[in-house]
């Protein structure tokens, strides 16, 4: 393969757009830095283990891996190139989205969700936030395909990614906090079920284009998110439907929150053309 244009940068690297000469078609490259210590060293090559993993999964609602390159210096991810750019780029440009267009795009996020926690893989950052540029942001994992369709990126590797992020002395960027689930919140473990949460919080991002309590301050989110049962307000003309579907999402005990497959068969996901 061979590297071409930028495509986005932050707080991990650099993404560019490259071409894979042996398959004649283009991709994304994720460009990591890391440093030469055993630890680094360490959870580069888990990365690239997982990768290995993530390669044999194929689903039309999830970015597809084509493997990892590690040099030292640097950890190269191959991935299928989304020209779309993201979710929260969607939004930022255009405002809000129809109720319509939202049911289409949480149907498609659940599907995706449903196949990876199928393979007994829970996602970990599902969100449509934190954009950096255009195409291929740093975080961004709710990508848009040339033809308008939504496929989940960074499930897997996300948790690595990050680790590597702090060894080399680099900053998260804020706004996981107002993702996150009562049990997350609590220290009580990731689970399935906090994927769910997530995905509710994502249809209030595109419902409303903020994700919940982005009034406060993260840590008193993540305290309000710990303490208290979040119900987010929706817009006055949103259908019962899809305040159905919100209260279902964010209900704080984990054994009542539907799972992926269940949401699919509500009234709010049925009723897409």
């Amino acid at each position: 393969w061979q590297k071409e244009k930028l495509l986005g940068a932050g707080a991990f690297g650099q993404v560019y757009l490259g071409y894979d000469k042996t398959n004649k078609r283009y991709i994304a490259i994720k460009q990591v830095k890391t440093y030469s210590n055993d630890h680094a060293r360490k959870e580069v090559e888990a990365l690239k283990a997982e990768i290995e993993l993530l390669r044999k999964l194929r689903h039309d609602r999830i970015v597809s891996y084509y493997g990892a390159e590690y040099n030292e210096i640097e950890l190269s991810i191959l991935m299928e190139y989304m020209p779309g750019g993201s979710i929260f780029e969607y939004l930022r440009k255009n405002g809000v989205l129809p109720e319509s267009t939202t049911r289409k795009y949480t149907r498609q996020i659940l599907e995706g969700v449903a196949y990876l926690h199928s393979n007994l893989i829970v996602h970990r950052d599902i969100k449509g936030n934190r954009l950096i540029l255009i195409l291929y942001p740093n975080d961004a994992n709710i990508l848009l395909d040339s033809y308008g369709n939504v496929k989940l990126a960074d499930f897997g590797s996300a948790r690595r990614i990050k680790s590597l992020q702090t060894m080399s002395g680099l900053k998260s960027l804020h706004g996981t906090s107002y993702w996150i689930s009562p049990e997350v919140a609590k220290g009580e473990g990731y689970g399935r079920k906090a994927d769910i949460w997530s995905v509710g919080c994502t249809v209030v991002e595109m419902l409303t284009a903020h994700p919940p309590l982005r009034e406060y301050e993260p840590l008193a989110a993540v305290f309000k998110i710990a303490t208290e049962q979040i119900y987010p307000s929706l817009p006055e003309h949103s259908s019962e439907s899809a305040k159905e579907f919100i209260r279902a999402t964010f209900r704080r005990d984990t054994k009542s929150r539907p799972s992926a497959g269940d949401l699919l068969r509500y009234k709010f996901i049925t009723a897409v053309r």
